[in-house]
């Protein structure tokens, strides 16, 4: 009888299962089998990105601050403008997450500028 340990290269999104078994006893003549279990465990990412336009003026002599709020009116994350663009943190997402449906707001602060509002 000799026991011999059996090793699995697990994908990349995938988890081996602590019910898997990777040790096996093989016997002269006959056949050992092996059970492994992956669960897979798909992740992903949401960039959120904007531009804020200004009409008479250039843009780049402002910075201007906005909020994005999630369905329940939770604040998710908050950037200032770059010139024109507005980049929010990447939203983290995983398999729990498949089939649902998210809904987001971008929210501009009135930061009170003169001749403008928001």
């Amino acid at each position: 009888m000799l026991l011999q340990k059996a090793t699995e290269t697990v994908p990349e999104g995938y988890r081996l299962q602590d019910k898997s078994i990777i040790q096996a006893e093989v016997k002269e003549n006959e056949t050992a089998s092996i059970k492994l279990v992956n669960e897979y465990l798909p992740k992903g990412q949401l960039p959120i990105t904007g531009k804020k336009n200004l009409v008479g003026d250039d843009v780049n002599n402002y910075s201007f601050k906005f909020y994005l709020i999630d369905q329940d009116n939770n604040l998710v994350d908050e950037a200032w403008s770059k010139g024109s663009e507005i980049t929010f943190k990447p939203i983290n997402y995983s398999y729990n997450d498949i089939g649902k449906t998210f809904v987001y707001t971008v929210v501009e602060e009135d930061l009170k500028y003169e001749k403008y509002t928001v």
